[in-house]
């Protein structure tokens, strides 16, 4: 009777497999607020990170689809100009092995560090959070990044633009340009009060839209409809 995608631009691949207008529903994924973690000089002191570098994470499954060759690119250009910026790359998949072969040869301006179960508290740490996809849904990480307070740059893909707003969230940049994606990087570092305000309205948008309590509700609504 209905069928449910998280993204107004899944709704045209839902229409070429038959389905109306009228019985698609959109619900947007909701994810639990975070567990409270430790201080950020805590864990940028574990990971050998100092108090004014300017710390960029991008957490992902290494596919190519994800482009963390982007992000890496991206943040050694960014940090030519502003020797601060550094960045994180977090996660496993098939291509771990090329983007820390990629990282090695930069003098450790961009650490892969693979697989990690505290997430939540490398994203207080960071000062930004990165996706650098081209091709997403309604990606998970921008949501935890609203959830964490911390403001987004991001390729404009996909659901990416239903999530973050651009100068008021975060930044937006095209697909597949890193030099783009460096001078984002570079206008948020240079400009920590306006990073702490995106912070605040990232986080206010979290809680009125993509909260847990409320994906559940919208569920029990469309249930209760058919």
């Amino acid at each position: 009777d209905r069928a449910v995608c998280v993204s107004e631009t899944q709704i045209p691949d839902l229409r070429s497999l038959g389905y109306q207008g009228s019985s698609i529903t959109v619900i947007p994924n909701g994810i639990p607020d975070p567990r409270p973690t430790p201080p950020a000089s805590e864990t940028r002191l574990q990971l050998g990170l100092e108090e004014d570098d300017f710390v960029l994470l991008l957490v992902a499954t290494l596919r190519p689809e994800k482009r963390a060759d982007l992000f890496v690119d991206a943040v050694a250009r960014a940090s030519a100009t502003d020797k601060r910026i550094r960045g994180l790359v977090v996660g496993g998949g098939p291509q771990l092995k090329q983007v820390q072969a990629q990282a090695e040869g930069l003098g450790g301006v961009v650490r892969v560090i693979g697989e990690r179960s505290d997430v939540p508290a490398l994203m207080t740490c960071a000062d930004a959070i990165c996706l650098s996809s081209d091709f997403e849904a309604v990606p998970m990480t921008l949501l935890e990044a609203m959830a964490a307070g911390r403001p987004i740059i991001a390729t404009s893909v996909g659901g990416v633009a239903e999530i973050v707003t651009p100068s008021e969230t975060g930044l937006l940049v095209p697909p597949n340009d890193p030099r783009a994606f460096a001078e984002a990087i570079l206008e948020l570092a240079a400009e920590p009060e306006r990073r702490s305000a995106m912070g605040e309205k990232a986080r206010a948008r979290f809680e009125r839209e993509y909260g847990v309590e409320l994906m559940v509700e919208r569920y029990a609504e469309l249930l209760s409809e058919v």
